[in-house]
């Protein structure tokens, strides 16, 4: 009967995901909009301290999900989803309230604790809800709700400076009033499975501790870390810069966007192949990508920056360039839906709360240690200094994907003898 219903379950998979895909587009939503609007507010901070209080959301959603993950386990998912939106909708209202960055710093903060028990919460229920045949598409279709998310606000954000550079507190309160819908949808729309089938009864050091001593979810989350040094650096950083070099804040936005829409419409495919052919495989071809990325952007800028005029006066010379730039961007797209889905597989059922929150705790680390060292990167040496920082973090993604392919086959070794 419990074998039945679990089925029942599974087979009606978009239905009762859906939901959890849309609290983790707000919340997204909603970040994305702040990192667009920060830099007006804060356009008088040094880099380095406007990246630490730009940072003050992924550090409380840092601490956040280090606790969430026990309590998850313990007392369940759908609780701890509806309390971060509720907290995440009532921070945007109070972020219209001040330009002050100490008093947007500590909004900044609260939100973050919102996003840690979101984001916690909705990968356990996906990792409940999802067989191991499909959990690479789903999880590719959760990575693109939450990309999209992120590219709906920033071109919401760059035509807010834009257009309401003297009212910018309304780009908050549209966001919060956008929350604030999503959260009685996601409560009248998400059901959690059977409790008893996917929490312990009771809460102990062990359970949370026996998570960071698995090999397996350290060197699946450690990647992340580094990936998301790179992507807290950038994202702090591209509203500030775009406005130093001159370029609209529209167009950034619009840039922003245009990638993650690009990004939305490629992972439940890549989700998709790694359920087919293997999630080491589609996250070797991903950290391809993102290190043919950032060596092409080191060579042009070596070579000079072209003008639009440049490049299309001579597509015989820029035509390959650009197509060898897309080819390393689609593979780039490879990684994320088959890590995530990986780290899913390799989660006891008990435990994914506690699992899910290490990745959610690394992501979250990588954000708030990468502003501030990207900002202080760029003080020192530039932007060929960002990129060199950026490589060595490629690197180090790559070694730790190709240590967990060794722990793989000394798995599977294992298993056939």
């Amino acid at each position: 009967m419990a074998e039945t219903e679990l089925k029942q379950r599974q087979g009606a998979g978009p239905r009762l995901l859906w939901p959890l895909y849309a609290a983790t587009f707000l919340i997204r939503f909603s970040f994305s909009v702040m990192i667009m609007v920060f830099p007006l507010y804060l356009h008088d901070l040094d880099r380095v301290l406007y990246g630490v209080v730009w940072s003050a959301s992924p550090a409380a959603e840092l601490v956040t999900v280090s606790i969430m993950g026990g309590i998850i386990d313990r007392y369940g998912r759908k609780p701890i989803l509806i309390g971060g939106l509720l907290i995440g909708t009532a921070m945007m209202f109070c972020m219209a309230s001040s330009e002050q960055p100490g008093v947007i710093g500590t909004f900044n903060a609260i939100h973050g604790v919102s996003a840690g028990m979101i984001l916690a919460s909705s990968l356990a229920l996906l990792a409940d809800y999802a067989p191991k045949d499909s959990r690479g598409a789903e999880m590719g279709t959760f990575d693109g709700a939450n990309l999209s998310g992120w590219g709906a606000g920033f071109l919401m954000g760059g035509f807010i400076n834009e257009t309401l550079s003297g009212q910018l507190q309304y780009g908050f309160v549209l966001a919060g009033l956008l929350g604030a819908a999503g959260c009685v949808y996601v409560y009248s729309s998400v059901r959690e499975p059977a409790r008893g089938e996917f929490t312990v009864k009771h809460l102990d050091a062990g359970h949370i501790l026996s998570v960071f001593r698995n090999r397996a979810v350290i060197l699946l989350t450690l990647p992340w870390l580094m990936m998301y040094i790179m992507i807290g650096g950038g994202l702090a950083f591209a509203g500030l810069e775009g406005g130093n070099y001159n370029i609209p804040a529209w167009l950034v936005g619009a840039g922003m966007a245009g990638l993650c829409a690009v990004l939305l419409s490629t992972q439940r495919f890549f989700g998709r192949l790694s359920d087919r052919h293997g999630r080491l495989p589609l996250m070797l071809a991903g950290v391809t990508g993102i290190g043919g990325l950032v060596t092409m952007g080191g060579v042009v800028y070596m070579v000079g920056w072209p003008l639009l005029e440049d490049v299309t006066g001579n597509l015989l010379v820029w035509a390959p360039v650009m197509a060898l730039a897309a080819l390393f961007g689609f593979m780039a797209f490879a990684f994320a839906p088959a890590a995530l889905a990986s780290l899913g597989d390799v989660a006891k059922k008990r435990q994914h709360g506690v699992t899910m929150s290490v990745y959610s705790m690394v992501i979250s680390a990588g954000m708030m240690i990468g502003t501030p060292m990207s900002g202080a990167v760029l003080n020192a040496a530039g932007l060929p200094g960002m990129l060199g920082f950026f490589g060595v973090c490629v690197g180090l993604m790559l070694l730790f994907v190709m240590l967990r392919r060794l722990d793989a086959a000394g798995e599977k070794k294992e298993e056939e003898e």
